[in-house]
This record gives structure tokens, sequence and C-alpha cells, in this order.
């Protein structure tokens, strides 16, 4: 069970959210909950359309926190990331009522930043990069000690709102829809 009213997701990129939670949130809209997806990296106006469509299409809130992205280039070579913003939530994300639901930050060093800030609040394994098999080693780091507070098996039709992402289409190709099927949606404390 998620405690906590409103729920807000907070999402590195526009994507996140609903690679990571989208059949969760639409559970809990479903269920009445008020949720709001919170993007962090949410400059680029493609990416933001997309992460707008997909909150309106589960019936959701969406907020971008206008954090730039830093490039492929220079996450490649290992430039350090720009701080982000402190405080980086907006104020009534912070309210002690609400529930934050942050990325646990695996792999992606913007994912890492953001889940850096979550404190004690509850955490989402970020899919796709959960499946990385390189990389189960800090899976299974990240994930020891943790209970799980939600797990849903989301059905085949979740992945019909990956076409409201026209600009990851080449994720989706690289880590195929019909292999993301089966993967659960995990929240953890």
């Amino acid at each position: 069970m998620i405690d906590g009213d409103p729920i807000f997701v907070i999402e590195p990129h526009s994507d996140d959210a609903f690679l990571s939670l989208g059949w969760s949130m639409r559970t809990w809209v479903r269920q009445g909950r008020r949720v709001e997806i919170l993007t962090v990296h949410s400059v680029e106006e493609d990416r933001r359309t997309e992460a707008k469509a997909f909150a309106d299409a589960i019936g959701a809130g969406w907020r971008g926190l206008d954090v730039p992205c830093a490039t492929v280039a220079d996450i490649t070579a290992g430039k350090p990331l720009d701080p982000l913003p402190d405080p980086l939530l907006p104020d009534d994300a912070l309210d002690p009522a609400a529930c934050r639901i942050w990325p646990l930050g695996l792999l992606h060093v913007e994912h890492q930043a953001v889940a850096a800030r979550a404190g004690s609040d509850l955490r989402y394994v970020d899919i796709p990069y959960m499946l990385d098999v390189d990389h189960q080693d800090e899976v299974a780091s990240r994930l020891t000690g943790r209970t799980i507070a939600w797990w849903l098996r989301p059905p085949p039709e979740k992945w019909d709102d990956s076409a409201l992402f026209p600009s990851q289409a080449l994720l989706f190709k690289y880590y195929p829809i019909p292999g993301l099927v089966c993967v659960p949606e995990i929240v953890v404390r």
C-alpha cells in the first residue's frame, strides 16, 4: 500500500515514470488518488510535450522542474553534472502528508543525482536499467536492506502508452516492448 496524498512521482526524464510505474500510476488514479509527475530534466520541448501527454492520458498532473539535461557526450566523457537546484521540489511536494516516490538511481548518472535527494522517501526501481545484465551487482546492492512497499505486474496494455514517447523510439528498439511486458513495477522503502 502506498500511503500519503497526493502521490508525487519524481522522474529524472520524461519517460521514466511511464517505464517504471506507468500502470501503477493508472491504478492509483483509478482508486481516486491524486497523482502528480514531476520531471526534473524537462527543458526540451518535445520531451515536455510527451510527459504532459502521458500524464493527461492516465489522469495525473504533470510539472516540469526545468533542469537542463547533460549531453550524452558529457555523460560519456565522465564530466561532472551541474548541481541540482536546492530545493529541488516545489513547496507542495514537500508537504509531510504527501507521498514522494523517487528513482532508485540505477546506472544513469542523472538518475543517481535525482535519487540522492530522496532521503527516506520511497523509491521505484528504474526500468529498463534494472534489466541490464552487466550491472546486476549494482541493482542488488541498491536493493539490499529495502522492503517492497508496492509490487505490480502490469498488463501488456501498459505498453500501448509507449507511442506517447516518439522521441524515445530508439530506446524501445534497444529494450523491445515484448521483453518488458512481464517486468514488474516495484516501489521499495
